[in-house]
């Protein structure tokens, strides 16, 4: 059925970022919601001071004007 179905897409969707270079993900327990930790490399975090952003808050940012993927970074959030 439909939760099956959702169940599957939650563990191909975790598997899928964990398998990422700098990203991990704990298991989905939900069908809507993926929370990955992305780790950004030095150079990323430095052009991002050099703009007064925060790198997460960049790193989303050029995400969404190169791919259309919409992050919310967890700097938002104090993390």
């Amino acid at each position: 059925g439909i939760l099956a179905f959702l169940r599957r897409r939650a563990v191909v969707l975790s598997s899928s970022l964990n398998a990422l270079e700098g990203v991990s993900c704990n298991s989905i327990d939900g069908a809507l919601y993926a929370f990955p930790t992305i780790t950004l490399p030095a150079k990323a975090v430095e052009a991002a001071k050099s703009q007064d952003m925060e790198a997460d808050a960049l790193y989303c940012m050029e995400l969404l004007d190169a791919t259309g993927i919409v992050l919310v970074p967890g700097s938002g959030f104090g993390q």
